[in-house]
């Protein structure tokens, strides 16, 4: 469950009123996660920022994992006291609101607190103006095109909403590059606002992949609970399997590639709940895994 650049990205961008954004989760989101947002500059060093005139809030992404496809809308975010102010999942929180320039503004996800100069990953950004990305950007180590993208195309968009396709693509990465294609956004350049029921409406939809492609055939365990350290995973195809297992605060504790009838062991793991999650052949499954 580390988080690395690309595992969210930004997929509405409101400049006006409310300050409203939305992402996309594309990697799944252990339970817990905390996450930055800001709409000051790096630093040179990448660690944390220029100043923090403008504004950073922090988002607990709530008690269960959110997984791959989920679509997180965040709203009234220059308002704590507003009804409305808040995130579809999880909580946010902020002393200090982002306060988003219509005539151009960007605007980061990170972990690790930025007002300490504690940042560990930059995950994402987006920006609604013409030009380079400032003197910094190239500490964050996104991409513009990448893990970054800029939706403005003329005439200074107060907000924008990603319109392109969210379903049959192969793989969650494969997103990226159309997400941060301006090409696929749909702008407004008189009033932000107008874009945020479209944002709701993607963040009632979700991103999928093909259905052949989420779910391993006929993929079971056994036995679980586990009581005596060690478990068998089955698979119609009965292919090398990439085999990962994370406690329920999100940290790995276990990973290896099974071959077909291979025994799991995990006699070193204390008893408890985890996550198992397995990938074979492109797909994936996810199973909650009780150590007796």
């Amino acid at each position: 469950f580390g988080q690395s650049a690309g595992d969210i990205a930004f997929v509405g961008f409101n400049a006006d009123g409310d300050d409203d954004f939305a992402i996309v989760v594309l990697a799944d989101l252990p339970a817990n996660t905390i996450i930055y947002i800001t709409d000051n500059e790096p630093n040179a060093t990448g660690n944390g920022l220029v100043d923090l005139n403008e504004g950073e809030m922090s988002w607990d992404t709530g008690a269960s994992i959110i997984t791959a496809g989920t679509v997180v809308l965040f709203t009234d975010t220059d308002n704590p006291v507003n009804p409305s102010y808040g995130s579809s999942v999880g909580t946010i929180s902020s002393s200090s609101a982002p306060n988003l320039a219509g005539g151009g503004d960007a605007l980061y996800a990170v972990l690790g607190d930025p007002t300490t100069n504690s940042i560990t990953v930059w995950l994402a950004g987006i920006q609604n103006e013409a030009g380079n990305e400032g003197a910094n950007f190239s500490a964050t180590g996104l991409i513009a095109g990448s893990t970054f993208v800029n939706f403005y195309t003329s005439g200074s968009p107060d907000g924008g909403v990603y319109s392109g396709v969210i379903t049959d693509e192969l793989n969650w990465s494969d997103y990226l590059t159309l997400i941060n294609n301006p090409a696929n956004w749909t702008t407004d350049t008189s009033n932000g606002e107008n874009v945020l029921t479209d944002m709701a409406n993607l963040a009632a939809s979700n991103f999928v992949l093909p259905v052949e492609r989420q779910e391993i055939e006929n993929f079971s365990t056994y036995p679980n609970p586990v009581t005596n350290g060690e478990f068998f995973i089955n698979s119609a195809n009965n292919a090398t399997k990439d085999v990962r297992i994370f406690d329920m605060l999100g940290k790995q504790v276990y990973a290896k590639n099974v071959i077909a009838n291979e025994r799991v062991n995990v006699a070193n793991l204390n008893t408890g709940i985890y996550i198992l999650k397995v990938i074979e052949e492109g797909k994936t499954a996810t199973r909650k895994l009780v150590i007796k």
